[in-house]
């Protein structure tokens, strides 16, 4: 899914697109995605699945996600 649709600057994001990122440093490779659900005060803000907390909304701006994030991306 990650090579599908149009690939966005992050200044073109709105909500619906999709993020992706690369949480295993060891491997090079997607394994992670979120979907964008609202962008306040240029924070945006994406519900994406974890295995330790559940469904979650989180920030795009919190050191982890802004330092795994590879891609944003409109399917649709």
């Amino acid at each position: 899914m990650s090579l599908q649709g149009e690939r966005l600057y992050l200044k073109d994001v709105t909500v619906g697109d999709l993020l992706f990122f690369e949480t295993d440093k060891n491997r090079k490779v997607i394994n992670h995605v979120g979907l964008v659900v609202d962008i306040s005060q240029g924070d945006i803000l994406f519900i994406h699945s974890t295995t330790s907390q559940g469904v979650i909304i989180s920030k795009l701006s919190e050191n982890y996600w802004n330092n795994t994030f590879v891609m944003a991306r409109r399917i649709i």
